[in-house]
């Protein structure tokens, strides 16, 4: 649980502990994605199954994670 905590304390830069919600990292709060049709070689956009199409996401531990594991946790 500690190494939670110290990882929600990245995200904050003033250094107090984050709870709520952040945009969506996989449709940049969207709440789609796109997706390249090889067929007639055009752009379709998908929904983004991450937030579930809501553009963000809560603060969770595999939030964390999967941010701190894409490299965008800093």
């Amino acid at each position: 649980m500690e190494l939670y905590e110290e990882r929600k304390k990245k995200i904050c830069r003033c250094g107090s502990t984050m709870s709520g919600k952040i945009i969506c990292p996989k449709c940049h709060g969207n709440g789609f994605v796109y997706t390249f049709n090889h067929d007639d070689r055009k752009k379709q956009p998908i929904d983004c199954d991450y937030c579930k199409n809501q553009g963000e996401v809560d603060i969770t531990e595999d939030v964390i994670n999967d941010l701190d594991d894409a490299g965008q946790l800093q």
